[in-house]
């Protein structure tokens, strides 16, 4: 947008426009398992990058009340059912 567009191009431009992010919707109760195939199914990321990043233990160091999980625990129990604004094109944070 520009400020020196008028109401018509302003309205035209909101018309058109193509947003960058897009609402995903985690039910309660949802595994990781159901939750990624539900990203994967929405276009947010691959189910088998989802799995491999909530299995991992890349975030003990980031998350102090992560650190107490046992050995090979998943972050089942710590994902919480909600809608998420995403971005599309951003790769996924670890």
């Amino acid at each position: 947008m520009d400020r020196n567009w008028n109401m018509d191009q302003l309205l035209l431009a909101m018309q058109k426009a193509v947003p960058d992010e897009i609402f995903i919707t985690i039910p309660e109760g949802y595994t990781i398992q159901k939750t990624a195939k539900r990203l994967d199914t929405g276009g947010v990321i691959k189910g088998s990058e989802y799995i491999a990043l909530a299995t991992g233990s890349s975030f003990d160091q980031k998350f102090a009340f992560l650190k107490g999980r046992p050995a090979g625990a998943g972050l089942e129990g710590f994902l919480f059912p909600d809608t998420y604004l995403v971005p599309k094109t951003r790769p996924p944070k670890t």
